[in-house]
């Protein structure tokens, strides 16, 4: 992606991309009738061979409203670098196209040379599902991979790792201490129907769609041989999380 992308979407229709310069894209949205993504969109993505991580987008997640923390948390700095930007430039080696997705009228402070694209939730105020929802709208890829701007050692091999074995799959995600890790996962485009049903019946649980799709677990012995320590899924919530992070102590939490 060799130009600068910001996505907007609007309820009914599809979500369009407009570009400074080069052509538009349309991220699809919203079919209201079955709650399923039509076929033809789904005969314009991408084929994703089950070995190949190629032609996956990359989503990263910054809309949250940062209670805890009293502050918008994704532009704190670890090593010199905001937590958003670390999170987008682990990912920039893995994909050809990353999307932010956030709250209406979030700035997203990252290098021009970067070609991020953004895109405002849909569903505002009802947190990171309707986030991921709003990445998948406008994702050119068919399956995409999520993460929380706030996961400060993301781990570019377990990521491939998830990237290469999605295919087969509508959501790929780790599981670990006896819990899942749904901002750090796999999400097809067969998501979004199953998204958009939950959240227009007032849920906001991102797991509460997981009956209507396909899902492989990745349990701890997997995650382990690419992440021994479980960094990956240390995120930051308060001040004392991020002074954790900064001595280096983020890791298992079991």
């Amino acid at each position: 992606m060799g130009w600068n992308t910001r996505y907007t979407g609007v309820r009914e229709g599809a979500a369009r991309a407009c570009t400074a310069s080069g052509p538009e894209w349309v991220g699809l949205l919203r079919g209201r009738q079955s709650g399923a993504v039509s076929d033809s969109v789904l005969a314009g993505t991408k084929s994703v061979s089950a070995h190949s991580s190629e032609g996956i987008s990359c989503i990263v997640l910054a809309g949250g409203g940062s209670v805890r923390f009293g502050r918008d948390k994704v532009q704190e700095e670890l090593e010199g670098e905001s937590l958003l930007l670390r999170a987008v430039k682990t990912l920039v080696p893995l994909t050809t196209e990353i999307i932010v997705a956030g709250a209406p009228g979030g700035e997203t402070k990252l290098p021009e040379h970067l070609s991020v694209g953004t895109v405002a939730d849909l569903y505002p105020g009802r947190g990171p599902l309707a986030g991921i929802h709003a990445g998948l709208s406008a994702a050119t890829s068919f399956h995409s991979l999520v993460v929380a701007s706030d996961m400060p050692f993301l781990n570019g091999r377990l990521v491939r790792h998830m990237m290469e074995i999605c295919a087969p799959h509508d959501v790929v995600i780790p599981r670990h201490c006896g819990l899942l890790e749904p901002l750090h996962a796999v999400y097809s485009r067969r998501c979004l129907g199953p998204i958009e049903a939950v959240l227009e019946k007032g849920e906001n649980r991102i797991v509460a769609f997981f009956p209507e799709v396909n899902v492989r677990y990745l349990e701890e012995m997997e995650i382990e041989r690419y992440d021994r320590r479980h960094r990956s899924f240390f995120n930051i919530n308060s001040q004392a999380d991020l002074e954790r992070a900064r001595a280096g102590r983020g890791g298992r939490c079991c």
